[in-house]
């Protein structure tokens, strides 16, 4: 099978762009027998290129804006998936509303909701506009959590059996180290006293009471 993807990315440090790497490098690796077709709107690092199943495709179309979304998803994006013959096509926020393949989408964009003063007004009614049209077009959704699946339906009244919760994976330099190490570190930055490291952004959908919680539990 030759499945296509883009995610319009080529940062795998922050949130979204972590998720992404770290999923597709072990499903490409552990997939051997399926081609994934990798499609970027510009040049590409080297590390996106998981595995030897990989091929990757630039367009050089940057899509930047609203208007050249539409553009990407609906005119570039379905030539590309003819050319190479995909059977599936995966992307994050948005999808092609113009092609009849078999669509997943990932982590789908609802700070427009929960903060819209920090969405420019164009962003804002694209994403108005069209979310619920790309909810509808996909035949599945995967998001992080169950906290983002609950919201999605509590917005768009979506089925719950469209939407699968794929937890982020954990990247290998995040290792377990021994109890002296441990000690050595928690003197160094947190003057002996225990602590976590958050690396999202403060957000109601991140669910960020249950995790000072869960420090509580711990603690």
């Amino acid at each position: 099978m030759r499945i296509a993807f883009s995610f319009l990315t080529n940062n795998d440090s922050d949130e979204n762009g972590n998720f992404i790497f770290e999923t597709f490098d072990r499903i490409t690796k552990s997939h051997l027998e399926h081609t994934f077709i990798s499609i970027f709107d510009k040049s590409y690092q080297g590390s996106f290129i998981f595995s030897k199943n990989v091929i990757p495709v630039v367009i050089n179309y940057e899509a930047t804006s609203p208007i050249k979304w539409l553009i990407w998803y609906n005119i570039k994006i379905p030539k590309v998936l003819k050319k190479y013959k995909a059977a599936i096509f995966i992307s994050e926020n948005f999808c092609s509303l113009i092609t009849k393949m078999p669509q997943i989408l990932v982590a789908p964009n609802l700070s427009f909701i929960h903060q819209p003063t920090f969405v420019n007004k164009r962003q804002k009614l694209f994403y108005k506009k069209f979310t619920p049209r790309f909810l509808k077009k996909v035949k599945a959704v995967i998001t992080h959590s169950e906290f983002a699946k609950t919201d999605i339906i509590k917005q768009y009244k979506i089925n719950a059996d469209k939407i699968e919760v794929v937890y982020n994976g954990v990247n290998e330099i995040l290792k377990p180290i021994n109890i002296q190490e441990r000690e050595i570190i928690k003197q160094r930055y947190a003057d002996g006293n225990e602590y976590f490291i958050y690396s999202g952004i403060i957000s109601p959908q991140k669910n960020l009471m249950n995790l000072l919680k869960a420090f509580s539990a711990f603690k």
